[in-house]
């Protein structure tokens, strides 16, 4: 069976960030390479970041000011075609906000600004084939709004617009969002009966402009929990992750980005939603928390495969959907949240084999 660990690399003992009482986190490479993290505290408003360097090293936990606003759930981070990283996030009074770097690769933060109002979830971003961002959330209203940048070369943004679709109960979980080879946007979401639905841009029209109609991903009556998580293979087919009781499941896009394949289970067991990133070695690390609490690895046999091997422990201890990310060098870190009265923010990483 294959390891799950990539060719030449193993996996790091645990490393505690310093930062107690923290949410889930949001990740981005800058523009140089190096990783950002992104973390609430236990106070709403207290929202920080903190730098991984070339050399491994981190940064300080430094404050980012997002008076006037308050930050409530987990951020979002996403880097833009122009270099610059813009991080998202949802206020106490369930408003939509966004703050960005004021240039490359800089601890320097500009003024939030209030994209939408009357959210219920936290927001998913993704990149369009046109270089725009595009944040979706679940309004109060249950339904799927989107957000989108006016233009690439502009951090202005278009007003609000419904997607349709009814979250029901689940309007709190996050929607998740991916693109395909093809260059359109795919977003899922959690629906009134908890079962997993997807949504994309009309391939008619490259602009984004249109949407097509909801496509159940999911199993009938799966009682899919938590919120999804999407990622794209080697091929560049999305592949989308949910979890019903402890068992995580997966299905991706069939041959020419059409359709969904029926869903698979996932080896192991999960607590939490898994989540997934794309190796050095082209295949998919999903990142499982078991039973145990411990962190858990399952990797695709192959690239663009279906099967995966494992789990293997990766040992610790945590709570929460795991935040995955890719180095500089392409090597994967894994932050996460550990259980207790503290939830302290800790991380492991792949390094080289001597």
């Amino acid at each position: 069976m294959p390891s799950s660990t990539t060719p030449g690399l193993t996996w790091s003992s645990g490393y505690d960030l310093g930062k107690n009482n923290c949410s889930e986190f949001g990740a981005a490479p800058q523009a140089d390479g190096c990783l950002r993290l992104f973390v609430r505290s236990s106070y709403p408003d207290d929202f920080y970041g903190r730098l991984r360097r070339r050399d491994d090293s981190w940064d300080s936990w430094s404050k980012i000011p997002i008076v006037p606003t308050t930050i409530d759930g987990v951020p979002t981070a996403l880097r833009g075609s122009d270099g610059i990283i813009g991080v998202f996030w949802r206020s106490r009074d369930d408003g939509l906000w966004a703050v960005r770097q004021t240039a490359l690769n800089t601890d320097g933060w500009g003024t939030p600004e209030r994209l939408a109002p009357q959210v219920a979830s936290d927001p998913a971003v993704a990149l369009g084939a046109d270089g725009r961002i595009s944040v979706f959330c679940h309004g109060t209203d249950r339904a799927l709004w989107l957000v989108e940048q006016q233009r690439a070369d502009r951090w202005a943004w278009a007003e609000p617009r419904s997607l349709g679709g009814d979250a029901g109960g689940s309007v709190r979980s996050a929607p998740a969002a991916a693109r395909s080879g093809d260059g359109r946007l795919h977003v899922f979401t959690r629906d009134a009966a908890d079962e997993l639905r997807a949504i994309a841009q009309d391939p008619a029209d490259p602009s984004g402009g249109t949407w097509g109609g909801y496509a159940r991903v999911s199993t009938p009556g799966a009682t899919v929990a938590g919120r999804p998580f999407a990622a794209t293979d080697a091929d560049q087919r999305v592949r989308v992750f949910w979890r019903v009781g402890t068992t995580g499941w997966h299905a991706v896009q069939g041959p020419g980005y059409a359709n969904w394949t029926a869903p698979q289970a996932l080896p192991g067991s999960t607590q939490e939603t898994p989540a997934a990133v794309l190796t050095q070695d082209g295949r998919l690390a999903v990142f499982l928390v078991g039973t145990d609490r411990q962190l858990w690895i399952a990797s695709q046999k192959r690239p663009g495969a279906d099967d995966f091997a494992g789990p293997e422990s990766l040992g610790g201890s945590c709570t929460g959907t795991p935040t995955p990310a890719r180095t500089q060098d392409n090597r994967v870190t894994v932050a996460l949240r550990e259980p207790g009265s503290d939830s302290r923010a800790s991380f492991r990483t792949q390094q080289w084999t001597s």
